[in-house]
């Protein structure tokens, strides 16, 4: 694949967690650990893209 598919795939994996947290601290402080779930799920696309980015470089 090409590198602007894994900056794309990084940056959603990144921003699919912040609004997980953004929506948990306002409005629901009871589902921290669904979202820290979530953050933990997101951490191997994370590093799996931010690997492929800079292999390629």
């Amino acid at each position: 694949m090409k590198n602007e598919t894994y900056i794309s795939i990084l940056i959603a994996s990144l921003l699919f967690p912040a609004a997980f947290w953004l929506i948990t601290f306002v409005d629901y402080p009871e589902q921290v650990n669904a979202t820290i779930g979530i953050t933990i799920l997101a951490m191997p696309v994370i590093a799996f893209s931010t690997y492929k980015i800079l292999k390629n470089k």
